[in-house]
């Protein structure tokens, strides 16, 4: 890829919540995981992350590297390295996944408005609204998510098709964005 005149390669990249381990429980064969003040570090310096096991012979804990976060460039610092058998679920593969090639990083709380402060935002109430009585009661679910989050001029820019919704009514009364 290309950005800003610069080559860039990508990155498969995951991130996490506070409590995203508890769920898919990770061990780590070298560093640290992360710790309640990772989650606040965007204005704080270089954003810390957990490299995946095939990392290891690239990096160590405590180096540094720069790569596009929501198209900005940000500083990455290495805390920690994952172990070869720890996984979790990929949703785009629908399948459990290894950490091996991943960088972990955590999601943080959003509290300035910016541009990727709203990408986050709006990355945050993307996914499943559970509703027994409808498509309409989802959609304004949807909405009231999309105000919550400082984003209501978003509101007719999300698209729920209507095709994925009946099917997935008629099976488990779970709407997708």
């Amino acid at each position: 890829y290309e950005m800003d005149g610069e080559k860039i390669t990508a990155a498969e990249a995951i991130q996490v919540s506070d409590r995203f381990f508890e769920l898919f429980p990770l061990k780590i064969v070298e560093g640290r995981s992360f710790e309640p003040s990772d989650f606040n570090c965007r204005n704080a310096g270089p954003i810390p992350v957990i490299l995946g096991n095939a990392y290891r012979d690239s990096f160590q804990p405590g180096d540094t590297f720069e790569g596009y976060y929501i198209l900005e460039r940000k500083t990455f610092s290495v805390i920690g390295f994952t172990d070869t058998e720890s996984d979790f679920y990929l949703r785009r593969s629908n399948c459990m996944a290894p950490y091996g090639s991943f960088i972990i990083m955590p999601f943080e709380s959003i509290e300035e408005d910016s541009f990727s402060a709203r990408a986050i935002l709006l990355q945050q109430i993307c996914g499943f609204v559970v509703t027994h009585h409808g498509r309409e009661p989802a959609v304004d679910t949807i909405r009231e998510y999309l105000t919550e989050s400082g984003l209501e001029n978003w509101r007719d820019a999300i698209v729920v098709f209507e095709k994925s919704c009946s099917i997935i009514s008629s099976l488990s009364s779970t709407f997708v964005l």
